[in-house]
């Protein structure tokens, strides 16, 4: 069995949002989640037995979603690797109403490693005690939600399977480039160039998670003309606050 790493209580959804808590059951991750790409992955979640989302609207888009699936064998594949993969599907993914994070010494020094999933009380284990945070998610077609309901309960391996992606672009009258950072297989990757030619490509080895938002920061400088066209995440709680 899959260790499960968190866990899901969805609380509302009106037209194109969802609201929903999410709760770090496993003590060997020390973040809860915040990328466009866990906001997807959690509507598409084969852990949610209340549903099948294989019959859902979203993942009928997803299979027909050519661009997204041209380099993958299938779908959960290109939703783990796909930097840009949900910016089709999510408007806006904000964390809000923090508790118990930053890591507490009750949660890191607690007999119990994983926090499950009681199905009779829909509860998890400690749950006053768990990191935690409230989810608002903002979709762009109020089909993606359909086959979600209020009320469903549920622990997944879904996480950030991808770390923070940014997209930037520059425009003059002599040129027109662009500079893309994210990282893969433990190493900072930075694509840049002209827009529409072959980009250049340097790799660097992960060794904290500030390389790549320093390097963002840089380029924002208005003396570098660059300008921030996406992010794979809207609320920054960890070191990409202040990149705008």
């Amino acid at each position: 069995m899959a260790t499960m790493i968190n866990g899901i209580r969805i609380l509302d959804k009106k037209d194109k949002t969802l609201i929903f808590t999410t709760y770090l059951l496993y003590i060997d991750f020390s973040s809860l989640p915040k990328t466009h790409g866990f906001g997807l992955m959690v509507l598409c979640d084969s852990c949610n037995e209340a549903n099948n989302y294989k019959d859902s609207l979203l993942y009928k888009d997803l299979l027909a979603n050519k661009a997204l699936l041209q380099d993958y064998e299938d779908v959960t594949e290109a939703l783990i690797e796909n930097h840009e993969g949900a910016k089709k599907y999510i408007e806006e993914l904000t964390v809000y109403d923090f508790k118990n994070f930053p890591l507490t010494d009750v949660f890191l020094e607690h007999e119990y490693l994983w926090h499950e999933l009681n199905p009779a009380t829909k509860t998890f284990d400690n749950e006053a005690y768990l990191p935690q945070a409230t989810y608002k998610l903002k979709v762009t077609d109020k089909n993606w939600l359909a086959h979600i309901q209020p009320g469903e309960v549920w622990e997944t391996t879904t996480c950030d399977f991808q770390g923070p992606y940014w997209y930037l672009e520059h425009h003059s009258d002599k040129s027109h480039k662009y500079y893309r950072i994210y990282m893969s297989s433990g190493y900072w990757v930075t694509e840049y160039g002209a827009i529409g030619k072959r980009p250049r490509i340097k790799k660097e080895r992960f060794r904290w998670m500030g390389t790549g938002a320093d390097k963002v920061k840089a380029k924002l400088r208005p003396s570098k003309g660059y300008q921030l066209v996406y992010r794979n995440f809207d609320t920054a709680f960890h070191v990409e606050r202040g990149i705008k």
